[in-house]
């Protein structure tokens, strides 16, 4: 399950709920998670059902914040709090 492992190391599952922006100053959009490319990109389907292969700077998904609710936070931010964390195991 080579693709399953890339997507933990971002912090993400298949099928999971994000968003996107198709442009810097662009609306939200929803998508699910799909996979990851080779170059470290985060695969997802739009609404439409169009496959995006986006950076994971371009990317959110909804974790737990400081009080416990829900939060959207950026997929790049999550991936580098989990590599910070496996240092310490």
């Amino acid at each position: 399950m080579k693709g399953n492992d890339a997507l933990s190391r971002f912090g993400l599952r298949h099928g999971e709920a994000i968003r996107f922006r198709r442009s810097e100053h662009g609306r939200w959009a929803m998508g699910r998670v799909a996979g990851s490319g080779s170059d470290g990109s985060v695969l997802v389907h739009d609404a439409d059902g169009a496959a995006r292969s986006l950076l994971p700077t371009a990317v959110e998904v909804r974790r737990p914040g400081r009080s416990g609710r829900l939060e959207w936070r950026c997929v790049a931010e999550i991936a580098n709090s989990s590599c910070q964390l496996e240092l310490f195991s």
